[in-house]
């Protein structure tokens, strides 16, 4: 352990730009896919797909909320501090999700919005979304305001995270791929048995997202686990073209994705095993990005 903390985990930069940077471009790219999907605006043939495809910048967010989560936590293990309190950890978590999570319910029911979804039933609705599970629950999943399904994954993954620090801290490699293999046997499973029914709603549950979340983790424990040593060589400049390789990645992704649009549930399927790619990018992308000298960073 001491080696670990002498191998650049001293210096943990409190706040990261880059991420910044990457959850902006999630925003637009969600932004893009909304907008697409009311007005069919196209921005030409060639680049039909990005708006097409722009629902992926939610798997942007989740691979952020990996990284963020885990990235305090990394830091005071690696350099042998005492890590967070779960206290101030739940407590972070609720300020960030449930003020504004709440407000955007009540919203939604004041204008009227939440009233004409389909299979609309107050009671349940509210029950459900309250507690975080009615991404679970086919009649209840798309009602007060479809979006809100995110949150749920993530408050599922917050609850989770508790106990799959537990792992990672100990064998932070093989829970990461433990945490991928669950994801890719969940979706799969889902497709042979329940293609007819909760399979669109399911795949997109947290089990269906544990990879995404993993090479978030990942990304950042390999960040603070070489990053300071990484940027004291000249090799650093290499780093950008690795950025550049994720954003290649990224883009021939969205474009098989794009292609694949004409099979039955077209987006749910394509992902059964091409879901871990869009990890491996994101990660690509942020590690390349973190690891360059500043004039390349977001």
């Amino acid at each position: 352990m001491a080696a670990m903390a002498a191998s650049g985990a001293l210096h943990q930069p409190a706040r990261l730009g880059v991420l910044d940077g990457l959850r902006g471009i999630a925003v637009l790219l969600v932004l893009w896919y909304h907008l697409w999907e009311i007005t069919w605006l196209s921005p030409g043939p060639a680049l039909d797909f990005l708006p097409a495809t722009g629902f992926i910048g939610v798997h942007l967010f989740f691979f952020l909320s990996g990284f963020v989560i885990s990235y305090p936590f990394i830091g005071a293990l690696l350099a042998q501090r005492v890590e967070p309190t779960w206290r101030d950890f739940a407590w972070r978590r609720f300020i960030k999700i449930v003020p504004s999570y709440v407000l955007s319910i009540v919203v939604a029911y004041a204008v009227g919005y939440a009233q004409v979804q389909p299979n609309a039933s107050t009671l349940p609705d509210l029950v459900t979304h309250l507690l975080f599970i009615h991404t679970w629950f086919p009649l209840r999943y798309g009602t007060i305001d479809g979006v809100l399904w995110t949150l749920a994954v993530e408050v599922e993954f917050y609850l989770c995270f508790p106990l799959i620090w537990s792992f990672f801290k100990r064998q932070p490699w093989v829970t990461a791929a433990v945490m991928i293999a669950i994801a890719w046997m969940w979706r799969a499973a889902l497709h042979q048995c329940c293609y007819s029914t909760v399979f669109v709603q399911w795949e997109e549950n947290l089990p269906g997202y544990l990879d995404i979340f993993a090479f978030g983790m990942i990304s950042a424990y390999v960040f603070t686990r070489f990053g300071d040593a990484w940027r004291m060589k000249a090799s650093r400049y290499v780093a950008p073209l690795v950025a550049i390789a994720g954003v290649v990645l990224l883009v021939a992704l969205l474009e098989s994705l794009y292609a694949y649009r004409f099979h039955d549930q077209w987006a749910g399927v394509w992902q059964i095993n091409n879901r871990p790619l869009f990890g491996a990018a994101f990660a690509t992308i942020a590690l390349g990005s973190l690891l360059s000298p500043r004039w390349w960073q977001i």
